[in-house]
């Protein structure tokens, strides 16, 4: 039989066969080089996958680290405050205790005069309440991070300063409370609150001396109650500004230096804080600022500034 004849026996042509063979060849080689270049892709993928997780890995080590180290630091650092406090705070006991057993053992002579005897034990009782408020003042310093969340509207906090007032008033002296917002009304313990502005008149009258003019007012900035204390005393040196409200300083002999590190403890526990604004020479204005309990809307400023 011929070659045609073949060709036509089978019914099939070796060039159809080849193209067919060719076309599956060509979707075959297309198929691969698509399922080559996935393959690619995903080894990239897995690629820049591995490469952010080794970095985030290192960087999660690395926070642990710093984290770690910032504890170490942080625990060294309270603990130095602690040893400093500890000791300053011994110093302070020491010197009215020391000058009270003093003043109590020379009361104790038979032959002393009765009014040179009533001398010196008023001595070694003011003695005993200056370490009585100094007690206080580092119990209010200790209690200062536990304050309830009671509302406390800023008018019953005047109504007490103004009720105490006549008890921190010397001849000569002059305190003017402002009537404050009675509609502002923030979450806190009234009484840390009353002790904190006590506390800032007390300083006030003290740094302004005999002829003291202390003024106390409020206002509403935003959502922030603030309540000033102004005095018309000598400011505060811009040297110990940095330092007023850190526990245990003071710049007076008779102080305990922890009145003003109250009120900042009191103010940070209540979500708020304190600010100083003096000029040497034109009086100091300290600035209580507490956040307004929720629910009270935007109130407007009682007084301006």
């Amino acid at each position: 039989m011929s070659t045609d004849a073949t060709v036509a026996a089978s019914g099939t042509r070796p060039e159809a066969e080849l193209t067919s063979a060719f076309a599956a060849f060509t979707s075959a080689s297309t198929r691969l080089e698509a399922a080559y270049g996935t393959l690619e892709a995903e080894v990239v993928a897995l690629k820049d996958a591995l490469a952010t997780t080794t970095a985030e890995r290192d960087a999660a080590w690395q926070a642990v680290r710093e984290r770690q180290l910032d504890a170490v630091l942080t625990r060294h650092q309270r603990l130095a405050a602690l040893g400093e406090m500890a000791a300053t705070l011994a110093h302070q006991i020491r010197t009215p205790l020391s000058a009270a057993l003093l003043y109590a053992s020379n009361a104790a002579n038979a032959g002393l005069a009765a009014n040179r005897r009533d001398e010196l034990l008023g001595r070694a009782i003011g003695c005993l309440n200056n370490l009585e408020q100094l007690v206080s003042d580092m119990l209010g310093f200790a209690r200062g991070a536990a304050a309830s969340n009671a509302p406390v509207a800023l008018a019953d906090i005047a109504m007490a300063i103004t009720n105490a007032s006549p008890a921190l008033v010397r001849p000569g002296q002059h305190l003017n409370v402002a009537p404050l917002p009675a509609s502002a009304v923030v979450c806190g313990s009234r009484e840390a609150l009353v002790g904190a502005v006590l506390n800032l008149i007390t300083n006030a009258l003290q740094a302004a001396g005999p002829n003291a003019a202390v003024d106390v007012d409020a206002r509403i900035d935003g959502q922030m109650a603030e309540i000033r204390v102004t005095d018309n005393g000598p400011g505060v040196p811009a040297a110990l500004r940095p330092r007023i409200f850190d526990p245990f300083f003071t710049s007076r002999p008779d102080g305990t230096g922890l009145g003003l590190a109250v009120v900042r403890s009191v103010a940070e526990a209540h979500g708020g804080d304190i600010r100083l604004d003096s000029q040497d020479g034109a009086g100091a204005r300290f600035v209580l600022r507490l956040p307004l309990a929720a629910g009270v809307g935007q109130i407007r400023e009682h007084q301006a500034a």
